[in-house]
């Protein structure tokens, strides 16, 4: 089971949402996509150890990763223990054998065009643009199957989450379960795109919610299960899911 709290509050998650560390490949404007499995560069280790610091304080219980290698190691730098015996205690954070990779946190697949410089490709549709969907490179995913693979994925999280509570004499045993998720630009801006628009999710004025990050740039989102029952047996109502962001692609931990 995971962790409980108090009954009077909305049982949910808090989702964490981080970009992986800056590659050789980002650097030169090269399209990475799930072909090019590039791994960090110095500068991306050093932002991926920022945004470790930054999040030092927070205390993950489920740990997700795409499994191409710069958001693994990104994940794994995130999750490695402090070398200070007074910042947190033994076993208190998971370690990177905890980490669930899954394949549907991969960056969006590009095709024939991976390997190839950004400025050859400007027929293809980002996030923000859908009115080149039919100009695709072969081989390449299109926004609406990237969206699909990312709403698959926080679909069955949901489920995972929401099944995991503990019922007392047919009353709900309120959590909040806090979950980390390293992946790619792409993917996790058409992530947001669907919380945006399936959700109903409130952002913070003046944000774009598709916005693709810099990397190791983080997001954070409270998600809320509204009028359930928690009913032994019971399926979750997407209906029923509540979403606020916090927090959008903020980069401030690289600058201090």
């Amino acid at each position: 089971m995971l962790n409980s709290s108090s009954e009077d509050s909305i049982p949910g998650f808090t989702l964490t949402l981080v970009r992986h560390g800056e590659t050789e490949a980002n650097v030169f404007g090269l399209i990475q996509g799930q072909g090019v499995d590039s791994s960090l560069n110095k500068r991306g280790k050093k932002q991926s150890e920022k945004i470790k610091s930054f999040l030092s304080s927070e205390i993950f219980d489920l740990v997700y990763s795409s499994d191409l290698k710069r958001a693994k190691q990104t994940c794994e730098i995130i999750l490695e223990q402090s070398d200070s015996p007074n910042e947190h205690q033994a076993g208190s954070k998971p370690s990177s054998e905890k980490i669930i990779y899954d394949k549907r946190l991969r960056e969006r697949c590009f095709g024939v065009m991976e390997g190839r410089y950004y400025h050859e490709m400007d027929n293809v549709a980002f996030p923000s643009d859908r009115s080149a969907e039919n100009n695709l490179p072969d081989g390449a995913e299109s926004i609406k199957e990237l969206e699909a693979r990312a709403f698959s994925f926080f679909k069955d999280l949901c489920e995972h989450v929401y099944n995991s509570f503990t019922l007392t004499d047919n009353k709900t045993s309120p959590s909040t379960v806090n979950i980390l998720i390293v992946s790619h630009g792409g993917l996790l801006a058409s992530l947001s795109n669907v919380f945006a628009e399936k959700f109903q999710c409130s952002y913070p004025r003046g944000v774009h919610p598709a916005q693709i990050s810099v990397n190791t740039a983080r997001s954070k989102f409270t998600i809320m299960f509204k009028d359930c029952t928690f009913a032994k047996n019971k399926k979750l109502d997407l209906k029923s899911i509540g979403m606020e962001c916090n927090v959008l692609n903020d980069s401030s931990h690289l600058y201090n």
